[in-house]
């Protein structure tokens, strides 16, 4: 953009400033001051970073995590108590008759609550 905006010859030229000056508030915080130089436009090369260890202190940066994706929680969450609930249908018949009678309504087929039950078809006609 800095280049886009000194370019005489562009179509830009003078007319990012106001762009530039939003963008250096925003991101050109102390986490990134010791790594680019904004002066001369350039990130700094490791030679110069080294010159430069003595002005860092250690609340100058930052690190932190990236917002964690809830959603993706939950559903893992939902699959397993589902799953832990098709495994716990082996040992109560009341629950295998309920999950039997959810399929369904789900207009499930046989076959189908065969392999998420593990059972025999016989023992789904009996429920």
């Amino acid at each position: 953009m800095d280049r886009l905006n000194k370019d005489p010859k562009g179509p830009f030229f003078q007319k990012l400033d106001e762009n530039l000056t939003k963008y250096k508030e925003k991101h050109y915080t102390a986490n990134r001051l010791w790594r680019y130089n904004w002066d001369a436009v350039k990130w700094r090369t490791i030679d110069e970073i080294i010159e430069r260890r003595e002005d860092a202190k250690p609340d100058d940066s930052v690190s932190k995590r990236g917002p964690t994706d809830v959603t993706l929680i939950n559903r893992a969450q939902l699959a397993e108590r589902r799953l832990k609930r098709l495994r716990m249908a082996k040992y109560s018949q009341e629950l295998f008759d309920e999950i039997v009678i959810e399929f369904m309504r789900e207009k499930r087929t046989i076959l189908e609550m065969c392999a998420e039950l593990d059972c025999d078809e016989e023992d789904i006609t009996d429920a």
